[in-house]
C-alpha cells in the first residue's frame, strides 16, 4: 500500500538533537516514517554535517538550506514590509524556500509545519495543513514583558507580542489541526476541535534500561538544559543567587548543558560547577540529591524534567514546568517549590533523609514510561493527520 506523502518543514535541522525542537524532531521523524513517505525541508545558520545528512536521509527525501547570518539579518530588515507577519515568523521566511515548498506541495498529501515560525510556508497551499506549535509563543512573550528584565529578548517581545498573538489565532483557525504540549494552553484558543494535546517524549534508551547512579553527585543539586536560552540561563542564575546561599555549604550546584554563555560561566565557584555539554549526563541525574527546574520564565514542557524523571531522578520544579506533566502530582512524581525558601527547605529535607524520597523516584520513572514515549506521541500525531486526509 502506498504511503501518504508528508511535507515536513522545520526551522532548524533535527541534528544534532540539542535543544527542544531539534530533539523532538530527531525522535519524531522515525515514528512518522512508519506511516508516511516524508520529504524534509529544513534550514540552518550552520552547515549540515555528514552525520546529520546521513541521519535525516534515512527518514525521507531531504532539502537542506544553509542560510548565513546575513540572510537572517535580511529577513529582519524586511519585517516592516511583511507586517502583520510576526518578526518570529519573518526571521525564518525565505522566498526561495517558499517557492521550493510550493512546488513540492503539488505532489504531497499534507504539510506539517514545525513551530509557529514555519507556518507562513503553508498558508496558501491547497493541501491539509498541520502546525506543531509546541509552546504558546505569545504566552512566553507576555512572561518576558512581566519580568521587565532588560535584555534583547525583552525588546524583541515588546516589538512582536501583539503580532504573534494574532498570528497564532490565525494559524489555529486556518490550519486543519495544531498541536500543543501544555494542557493549560488549549483554553487560550477558541477552536478546541482544531487542537490536539501531544505528550512530549524522551530518549528511548532511557526507558529501555535502568541508569546506574553516579555517587560523585550524591551531595549535588543538578540542573540540565541547553544554556544559551533565556529561560534556562535565568533559572540557574536565580537558583545560584537566591537558593544556594540558603542551604548547607556541603551541597553543591552543578550546571550541565551545552553553550553556557559568559554570564553562566561567571557563576562558577567552590560550590557551583559549570560543566557545559556532557555526553552522558544521566548517571549524574540519577545520582544527584535532586534535579531542579527553577524556571522563572517559559511555560512549555521541559525536556530536562522528563529525562531526569525517566532515569529516576528526584525533581524539584516551579509550578510552570509541572503544568505540562498531565496527570502527575506534587509529592507523587515530583516536588513543587514556589520560591527560594521552599526550594531551600525541600533540599534540606532530602539531604537529611534521601531514602525517604526513593518512592517518588520510582513512581516518576514509571510515569514517564507510561505517558512520555515517542511511540505514544507519534501515534497521536499520525492519527490526527490521517483523520484529515482523503486518500483513496
Amino acid at each position: 500500500m502506498t504511503k501518504p506523502k508528508l511535507l515536513f518543514i522545520c526551522s532548524r535541522a533535527p541534528y544534532p538533537p540539542i535543544g527542544g525542537d531539534r530533539l523532538k524532531n530527531y525522535y519524531l521523524l522515525p515514528e512518522l516514517k512508519k506511516t508516511f513517505e516524508i520529504t524534509l525541508v529544513c534550514m540552518s545558520g550552520q552547515p549540515l554535517s555528514t552525520e546529520g545528512r546521513q541521519y535525516l536521509e534515512q527518514h525521507g527525501t531531504l532539502y537542506f538550506w544553509h542560510k548565513s547570518m546575513i540572510d537572517y539579518a535580511g529577513n529582519v530588515a524586511s519585517w516592516p514590509a511583511r507586517l502583520p507577519m510576526p518578526l518570529q515568523v519573518s526571521l525564518y521566511y525565505f522566498k526561495d524556500i517558499a517557492e521550493q515548498i510550493k512546488q513540492l506541495a503539488l505532489n504531497h498529501d499534507a504539510i506539517f509545519c514545525n513551530l509557529i515560525r514555519t507556518a507562513a510556508y503553508a498558508h496558501d497551499l491547497k493541501i491539509p495543513k498541520f502546525c506543531d506549535m509546541a509552546d504558546n509563543m505569545s504566552g512566553y512573550y507576555q512572561e518576558l514583558l512581566r519580568s521587565r528584565k532588560i535584555s534583547p529578548a525583552l525588546i524583541y517581545s515588546m516589538l512582536d507580542q501583539s503580532y504573534i498573538q494574532r498570528y497564532e489565532e490565525r494559524v489555529v483557525q486556518s490550519f486543519d489541526q495544531s498541536f500543543l504540549f501544555n494542557p493549560d494552553e488549549l483554553s487560550k484558543y477558541n477552536a478546541s476541535t482544531k487542537l490536539t494535546l501531544i505528550p512530549h517524549g524522551v530518549n528511548p534508551v532511557l526507558l529501555e534500561k535502568a541508569t546506574e547512579p553516579s555517587v560523585e553527585y550524591r551531595n549535588s543539586v543538578v540542573f540540565l538544559g541547553k544554556m544559551d536560552t533565556l529561560p534556562n540561563a535565568t533559572a540557574v542564575e536565580w537558583f545560584a543567587n537566591e537558593v544556594l546561599p540558603l542551604i548547607s555549604e556541603s551541597i553543591h550546584f552543578v550546571i550541565i548543558g551545552a553553550n553556557p554563555p559568559p554570564r553562566i560561566r561567571a557563576l562558577a565557584s567552590n560550590r557551583v560547577k559549570v560543566l557545559g555539554f556532557v555526553e552522558d549526563p544521566y548517571p549524574a541525574l540519577r545520582g544527584a540529591l535532586a534535579v531542579v527546574a527553577p524556571m522563572q520564565i517559559g511555560s512549555g514542557i521541559q525536556n530536562k524534567v522528563l529525562e531526569a524523571m525517566a532515569v529516576g531522578g528526584l525533581c524539584i520544579l516551579t509550578p510552570s514546568p509541572a503544568k505540562a506533566l498531565e496527570s502527575a502530582q506534587d509529592g507523587r512524581e515530583f516536588l513543587i517549590a514556589r520560591d527560594s525558601a521552599e526550594f531551600a527547605e525541600t533540599i534540606q529535607k532530602i539531604a537529611y533523609a534521601p531514602e525517604e524520597y526513593d518512592q517518588i523516584r520510582e513512581v516518576a520513572r514509571r510515569y514517564i514510561m507510561e505517558n512520555h514515549s515517542w511511540r505514544r506521541a507519534g501515534t497521536i500525531y499520525t492519527k490526527a493527520i490521517l483523520d484529515h486526509l482523503s486518500i483513496a
